[in-house]
């Protein structure tokens, strides 16, 4: 199988006047608010959640690439991130998007 994760927060797409990974900062209670239209649903897992659960499910990934949003490395340590993310290595908070390969 092969996939392709937009990691970035999506509603940055509409208001560049945010970081691509703005959405880390909020916590699990603003973001079940926010997702309660589901048109407006944002998926926070990380580029390591998806090799994780895809190894756990029995595949093996055969390739994971991912791209770095190289701002972010600045920004990150600047940023009062949600408690799920604060102890994140940044270089999985900066990955906006992933490519996977994997089989079973």
């Amino acid at each position: 199988m092969c996939h392709f994760v937009d990691n970035s927060d999506h509603w940055e797409h509409r208001d560049k006047t945010i970081s691509r990974v703005n959405f880390l900062r909020h916590s699990e209670r603003v973001m079940r608010f926010t997702s309660l239209n589901p048109l407006n649903y944002q998926n926070r897992l990380r580029h390591r959640d998806y090799v994780n659960i895809l190894e756990e499910k029995g595949f093996r990934v055969v390739r994971a690439e991912r791209e770095i949003y190289r701002k972010a490395i600045v920004l990150l340590p600047t940023m009062k991130l949600a408690p799920r993310f604060r102890e994140r290595p940044h270089e999985d908070l900066a990955t906006i998007s992933s490519y996977l390969l994997a089989t079973s």
